[in-house]
């Protein structure tokens, strides 16, 4: 037998500003390049060149993750589900994105998003929302529930049967323990003892009429 369990996610990691109840937060981390050419980027400045965020959601191999992402204001933003090690990556590289979007296990760039994502392994996953712009501080929100089935062996019915069993064999055992024994009837060897007794008696009773009359 399989049951099916849904259950709210829970992150061990969240966007600073994150909140539970709205599901709402803000991309609050970004990378930085060198700027040129601008008025913004003259001297080699350094300059924020895309914002991003995450979450740690941990999940075990074939738990289904579904959920929702939206951007509040229609600005599209991309989306990765990565795992830690392409996290760090992503944490340490330039601001060139396009070598993660086959590496990730998820990707999408929109403003609205249904996520539907099959965890191949277990572990903590990296739920990543980039916005590749100068500026990005739209509000982000996102619900997530975790779908996981479980399957139900026959030990447990194989256990109750089992108890079902030596209940009624309890049951018997003492039914027959407090029902009055009956004598079991006569066999052959009853006859015969019961034969000699007879014999004996009578043998002893004519020895007793002889003796009586001899004294007479």
């Amino acid at each position: 037998m399989t049951s099916t369990s849904v259950q709210s996610a829970r992150f061990d990691w969240t966007p600073y500003g994150y909140s539970e109840g709205t599901g709402q937060f803000m991309l609050n981390q970004f990378k930085e390049s060198i700027g040129g050419g601008g008025r913004l980027g003259a001297g080699g400045d350094t300059l924020p060149c895309v914002y991003y965020d995450y979450f740690l959601l941990p999940v075990t191999k074939g738990n289904n993750v579904r959920g929702h992402i939206e951007t509040s204001k229609g600005s599209p933003i991309i989306f990765y589900i990565l795992n830690q090690d392409q996290l760090n990556g992503f944490k340490h590289s330039g601001c060139d994105l396009a070598s993660y979007f086959g590496g990730s296990q998820v990707y999408a760039y929109s403003d609205s998003y249904d996520l539907d994502f099959v965890a191949p392994q277990s572990g903590e996953y990296v739920l990543l929302f980039v916005c590749p712009r100068w500026y990005c501080y739209d509000p982000i929100s996102i619900s997530a529930r975790i779908y996981s089935t479980n399957v139900q062996t026959s030990q447990a019915a194989y256990t109750s049967s089992l108890a079902y069993t030596i209940q009624n064999l309890q049951t018997i055992l003492i039914t027959q323990s407090t029902t009055p024994q009956q004598q079991p009837p006569l066999g052959d060897n009853n006859y015969a003892v019961a034969a000699v007794i007879i014999a004996v008696i009578a043998v002893c009773a004519g020895l007793l009429v002889y003796l009586r009359k001899r004294r007479a």
